[in-house]
């Protein structure tokens, strides 16, 4: 038999599933105890073996199942005639699970012995516990006496009425049933099953109700019955039927699993995609916000280009008076121009100033002298002299200056 797959806490939310109660007295019950070494498909394979060996008919006509106790590794068996099974209940190959109702009767391990009583529409079980054991000892099971179908509708709690005075003749045909030394331990109390659902993990959780025959008062309860592989072996169905039952959850699950996951990924998509629309919103919004600075901005800058304008006019525009102030500290008395011209021109993207002028002096010495404090005077980039011709104690010449725009002109000498 195929492995379930891993059931987590009981504490999933519950969903309705089709669970069918069998009454207890067409089923016949064993205890049977193995090896602690045996698990899983092993003990699955030794509890099938005795099931085939004491049963009279063949294991194919047969419905069975077991209850597992881990802690002492025993075996509650309990199996009938699959006909018989089908003849009780109409939707036992339809059903999601089927179980025998007196497992209501198990759970935690009793500390002292006891006897529970569960009721079904059809008959009523005693289960002896003895102490400190989970499993019972014995089950026996007993058909109402009456067969009227009001009165079974009360006992399964489909009808209201007496159940004290309905049960009063079963228990006393189930008390003759007992061993006498245990009699004394049959309680004053009847325990039916009144809702059975699983959760997400197909772990079973069933709603009861405890009457109490002397008062007719009602306790009700709801706790886990079932989980894990118990869910499965608990079922009366053939294996391959079970396993068929397993494949189908396991789909589901794995559907529901892709669900959940496809579900969040939509989240995280549409979150990502409310994230990109709110930042091109964003976005939008701050281009709009710069695109009505823009005007300002070309404001702001014709400013500064019209400062920077009035700058290089006051400063470096006025460089060729301030340059021919400087030339004329250094020229001797006898050495004047005749003719001077002043312009800009810009040379490998840097604007620069030109003073270019014809003069005359008393000697050619003279003139090279006073080129010589020129191009001694940082303010001067370049000073060319040219056309130097002498005549009658006469010298004319030609000579160019120029002067870099960003120079910083020197005061003149005294």
């Amino acid at each position: 038999m195929p492995e379930p797959i891993d059931i987590t806490p009981p504490s999933a939310p519950t969903t309705d599933c089709p669970v069918q109660w069998l009454p207890g007295h067409p089923l016949i019950v064993q205890n049977l105890e193995f090896s602690s070494e045996l698990a899983g498909e092993d003990l699955l394979s030794a509890v099938e073996l005795a099931v085939e060996s004491s049963a009279p008919v063949p294991i194919e006509q047969l419905a069975w199942g077991w209850y597992h106790d881990p802690t002492k590794n025993r075996v509650l068996v309990y199996m009938s005639l699959r006909e018989m099974c089908l003849r009780i209940a109409p939707d036992f190959e339809a059903a999601d699970y089927v179980y025998p109702a007196f497992l209501a009767a198990l759970g935690e391990a009793v500390v002292a012995p006891c006897i529970r009583l569960i009721l079904t529409g059809s008959d009523i079980s005693a289960v002896y516990f003895s102490e400190n054991t989970s499993l019972p000892d014995w089950i026996i099971s007993r058909r109402h006496k009456s067969d009227s179908a009001e009165n079974l509708a009360v006992l399964s709690g489909d009808a209201e009425g007496p159940v004290e005075e309905l049960l009063s003749q079963s228990l006393q045909a189930l008390k003759q049933l007992i061993p006498a030394d245990q009699q004394s331990l049959l309680p004053d109390s009847v325990t039916r099953i009144t809702d059975s659902k699983s959760d997400s993990n197909h772990a079973i959780h069933i709603s009861t109700e405890t009457i109490h025959l002397q008062t007719g008062a009602v306790q009700l309860d709801e706790r886990l019955l079932l989980e894990g592989n118990a869910a499965y072996n608990c079922d009366l169905r053939d294996e391959n039927f079970q396993a068929e039952k397993r494949k189908c959850h396991l789909i589901a699950d794995r559907l529901w699993k892709g669900l959940i996951a496809s579900s969040i990924a939509a989240a995280i998509l549409m979150a990502l995609l409310i994230l990109n629309l709110a930042t091109a919103v964003w976005q939008q919004m701050l281009e709009k916000e710069i695109e009505a600075q823009v005007p300002a901005v070309n404001r702001v800058e014709e400013k500064e280009s019209l400062l920077a304008s009035i700058e290089l006019f006051s400063t470096a525009a006025l460089q060729p008076f301030q340059a021919l102030e400087t030339m004329n500290a250094s020229r001797p008395d006898s050495l004047y121009f005749r003719n001077l011209r002043a312009g800009a021109e810009r040379e490998s993207d840097e604007e620069q100033f030109f003073i270019r002028m014809r003069g005359i002096a008393s000697s050619a010495a003279e003139v090279d002298r006073f080129a010589a404090s020129i191009r001694s005077n940082p303010l001067f980039s370049e000073v060319e002299l040219a056309d130097v011709r002498s005549r009658n104690n006469r010298t004319d010449f030609n000579l160019s200056i120029l002067i870099p725009a960003h120079s910083e002109t020197p005061s003149p000498g005294p």
